[in-house]
This record gives C-alpha cells, structure tokens and sequence, in this order.
C-alpha cells in the first residue's frame, strides 16, 4: 500500500501514523519523528508526525513503490503567477499588537491580565488543515514553488547523492535497518533489528572510492567506533557498485558479562 508523502526540499513528510508505522516495520524505513509531541513538548527524545524522509529514504521509498508523492496544490509555473493566487497577508500573518502594550507605550493606565486569555480556534488549526501541526496547502505550495513534486526523483539523484544513494541501498538490500550517524561523528548507523529494540552493530563512514585514506582520519574513526562497541564500516562507490571494508578490533570486544 503506497503511502502519501509531501516533500519539502530534498526531504519527504509523512503524516500519517498508520504509514510510517507500515514503513517502519515493512519497509525498514526508519526516518524521523521531527514534529512535537503534545505529552513531551519540552523532550527531543519524544518526537511526533510527521516522520521525516531523508533523500536517500525517499528515494529508496519512491523506487520500490511504497511511497507516492502527494501534490495539495496546483503550482503556477513562476513566482508571479503564485503570488497572484496566495495573498501576502496568508504568507507573513500581520503582527498583532496587544492592548496593553499600546497603553504602555502611549503612557496611559492599563490593567494586565493575571492568566492567558485562550487562542482563537483559527490560530489552533488554519483554514483547510485538520491538524495543528500539519500545514495548510497553500502554506505548502509556497515551499514546493521551487522544487516541483514531479521533479522529486531527479532532485534526489542530484551529485551530492551519487555516492550515498548506492550504498543505502545495498545496505538496505542486506536487511538491516539505517539511520543518521552523526551522533557517532559517522553518516549512518547500521541496525540487526529495529532500532527500538536492538542496539547499532556498525557505523558508516562515505569516503570517496579514488581517495587515499588519511592515517589518522582512520584512526581517529575506528577508535570512535569501537569505543562504542561498533565496527567500523568504510563505503565508497566504484562507478554504479558500492564497496565496504570492515575495521574491527584485533581481540574483538570481548565479553558483556
């Protein structure tokens, strides 16, 4: 069942639950949870929708078929034509000014009110939305003005990406499970399992396939890696075919117990 997705830059959104979950668990497409969760809004561990497709998820997700893309706008060709349609007032809302702050800046007598007064319905959900955080179409159509939905997979091969898309793929095609690596100073993690559930077996470093690997950038990463009880798990592209060299400790890492 292909799941809906808009797209924002090089990115994919998903909005429903029900999709990322079958993405997740189906697929093995992890993504991320960038929006707010209402129990935990001070918390980054707990996000919630929509579920953020890197490039190199979406790509993967539109060439198998389990994800299409969802136009909520139809676009005008140029900015002229889509300034016509959307008003400036619905793209930069006028700033409202409270009472209080006028008759404290004009000097007069004021009473300041000792609880918040409540939102107004509008400002909890705009016109045509049927959630808080999911934005209006024609909010969504400003950002798809200049990358056009149909033009979503050849963004997503872009030169950036010759390198990272192959290997995400083949990585994919073996079973395990990705995400971002940064946390580990590398590209991906590399999961057995469900990342809720299992722990991260390698991290991914992208080099490019002609290169010479410096000394201590090798040593600096593995070191990092292994710390971490992960291997480390060197990636590059030779023309169309991803290659991988693995760096592990000598006397592996030893008992748990």
């Amino acid at each position: 069942m292909p799941i809906s997705a808009t797209v924002v830059g090089d990115r994919g959104y998903v909005w429903d639950a029900e999709g990322a979950t079958w993405l997740r668990r189906h697929c093995r497409v992890v993504g991320a949870m960038s929006g707010n969760s209402a129990e935990h809004k001070q918390h980054n561990s707990a996000g919630g929708l929509p579920c953020e497709l890197n490039p190199e998820e979406l790509q993967l997700a539109l060439r198998q078929g389990w994800v299409v893309l969802q136009q909520t706008a139809s676009l005008p060709a140029d900015a002229a034509a889509l300034s016509a349609v959307l008003s400036i007032e619905h793209i930069q809302p006028e700033r409202h000014v409270p009472a209080w702050l006028t008759a404290v800046q004009s000097k007069k007598a004021v009473m300041l009110p000792v609880t918040a007064s409540q939102p107004e319905p509008a400002a909890l959900a705009p016109p045509g939305n049927t959630s808080p955080h999911r934005p209006d179409a024609a909010v969504t159509a400003v950002h798809c003005a200049q990358h056009n939905i149909a033009d979503t997979e050849h963004a997503c091969s872009k030169d950036a990406m010759q390198a990272e898309q192959p290997i995400f793929s083949e990585l994919h095609s073996k079973g395990y499970y990705i995400t971002d690596g940064a946390k580990f100073g590398a590209d991906y993690l590399l999961y057995p399992g469900d990342p809720l559930l299992f722990h991260a077996q390698f991290t991914v470093r992208i080099l490019e396939h002609d290169t010479p690997i410096k000394p201590a950038l090798l040593a600096g990463s593995a070191r990092g890696s292994h710390a971490a009880r992960k291997h480390l798990l060197l990636a590059s592209v030779d023309g169309a075919a991803a290659s991988f060299i693995t760096v592990a400790p000598e006397g592996g890492f030893g008992s748990t117990g």
